[in-house]
């Protein structure tokens, strides 16, 4: 198949590079989000535990174990919601869910700490 713009094609680690920004700073912002917003010594876990996964995937490292654990989080909280009519947040957690299937599988882009072990 013929592409409209050929030349685009050699940028193709481009687009892991914009995911993981894009989702880096989803969970980010979700974990301070609730950082300020709750007390209680379970919800500073977990939203530290969110901040720095935010901060994985923006820097680049770890990229497929941080995405496991995105997925793993997403699915819990999406199993949650299940219930409620709220379909924008089900929509939310859906492409949460494929953003981070996509880097688990896909290589983790230009500027990326990720090392082969």
């Amino acid at each position: 198949m013929v592409t409209i713009f050929p030349n685009l094609l050699s940028w193709g680690l481009i687009a892991p590079l914009i995911l993981r920004i894009i989702i880096g700073l989803y969970f980010f912002l979700r974990g301070f989000r609730t950082w300020k917003k709750r007390d209680g010594t379970w919800h500073k876990w977990y939203s530290g535990f969110e901040i720095v996964l935010g901060v994985l995937f923006m820097i680049g490292a770890l990229t497929q174990i941080a995405s496991l654990f995105a997925i793993f989080d997403t699915t819990i909280r999406f199993g949650k919601k299940l219930k409620d009519t709220d379909y924008t947040e089900k929509a939310l957690f859906i492409f949460v869910i494929g953003v981070a299937i996509s880097l688990l599988f896909s290589t983790a882009g230009f500027y990326a700490f990720d090392l082969p072990f």
